[in-house]
């Protein structure tokens, strides 16, 4: 999935960000965060890469969903 911005609640096996995407997001496989990408929330992933210029806010949980 590529998210280019926009706020809620995703459930993906990869995700891509390369705006803004803020809620609870859950990433069963990897999260890519590009150097104009914004997360902001409650984030569960399963392996996590964040370009230079990216950034992540919020709670962060590696592993899977309990």
């Amino acid at each position: 999935m590529k998210r280019t911005g926009g706020q809620g609640t995703a459930k993906v096996e990869s995700m891509r960000v390369q705006g803004r995407a803020s809620g609870t997001i859950e990433v069963s496989g990897t999260l890519s965060i590009g150097e104009t990408g914004l997360v902001d929330g409650t984030v569960r992933y399963g392996r996590i890469s964040i370009a230079d210029g990216g950034s992540v806010t919020g709670t962060l949980q590696s592993g899977p969903a309990q």
